[in-house]
């Protein structure tokens, strides 16, 4: 992630990275990156009884900022 990245919680098991002025490419690596920082966790969790807790399903979306309306919301929900 670069400093002017951002990555939070949307919702109640959901996140959101924010990656401004990035490129398509750039966003698809800076995903796999996240993937596998996710995947190499070693999570336990006794209600989930030999579930492979490390993956994750996702989505990626890209906007261009330049446009007259308010892209963000349109770029979540393709994302989603």
């Amino acid at each position: 992630m670069r400093e002017q990245d951002f990555i939070g919680r949307w919702g109640g098991e959901e996140f959101i990275a924010i990656l401004p002025d990035a490129n398509f490419s750039h966003a698809v690596e800076s995903a796999e990156r996240i993937r596998k920082a996710v995947q190499a966790l070693e999570m336990h969790c006794p209600n989930w009884r030999g579930q492979d807790l490390s993956k994750i399903p996702s989505g990626l979306a890209a906007t261009n900022s330049a446009l007259p309306f308010d892209p963000i919301h349109i770029a979540i929900r393709m994302a989603e």
